[in-house]
C-alpha cells in the first residue's frame, strides 16, 4: 500500500489574488497621480496663474508680509476653460514666504484672447479677515498667450 502525504497548501490561493489586487491598486495610483499632475502644469501654465503669481510676487505689500522668496505650492484648485478666444479663470491656490503663508484666489475672463482680472485677493493666514486686492493695478486686459 502506497500512501504519499500530499499537504495541500492555502498560500498560492491567498498569494494570487492579493498579488493581483496589488497590480491594480499601484495601476490606479500612478495614473491617478499621473492625471493630477497633468491637470496642474496645464493649470499652472495658463495666463491667469502665472499673471496672478506675477502680480503677487511683484507686490511690495505682500513681500513685507511673507518675506522673499515668495514660493506657490503644487496644488491648485478650481478652472481654466477657454473656448477659442473667450475664456474664464476661477482659482485659488497658497503661497508662501519666510515669515508667512496666504491664499490667492482668482477671477477672470478672456475676450479676444485678451484676459480681464476681476479679481485677484491675497488672504493672509496670519490674521483674520487680512487681504490685499491686487486686480485694480492689472484692470487693463492683458493678451492672452493660451495655445488653447
Amino acid at each position: 500500500m502506497n500512501v504519499t502525504n500530499k499537504r495541500t497548501s492555502c498560500l498560492p490561493w491567498v498569494i494570487i489574488p492579493f498579488g493581483c489586487l496589488a497590480v491594480v491598486v499601484i495601476s490606479c495610483s500612478g495614473l491617478l497621480f499621473f492625471t493630477t499632475a497633468g491637470v496642474m502644469q496645464f493649470i499652472k501654465s495658463s495666463e491667469p496663474y502665472q499673471h496672478s503669481l506675477l502680480l503677487v510676487k511683484n507686490n511690495e505689500k505682500v513681500k513685507q508680509k511673507l518675506g522673499e522668496p515668495i514660493n506657490s505650492a503644487f496644488l491648485v484648485t478650481g478652472s481654466v476653460h477657454t473656448e477659442g478666444t473667450a475664456g474664464d479663470a476661477d482659482l485659488t491656490y497658497s503661497v508662501s514666504g519666510p515669515t508667512g503663508k496666504a491664499n490667492v484666489n482668482v477671477r477672470a475672463t478672456r475676450s479676444d484672447s485678451r484676459w480681464k482680472y476681476l479679481s485677484v485677493r491675497v488672504n493672509f493666514a496670519n490674521e483674520a479677515g487680512d487681504f490685499l486686492e491686487l486686480a485694480e493695478r492689472s484692470n487693463t486686459p492683458v493678451e492672452g498667450t493660451d495655445k488653447q
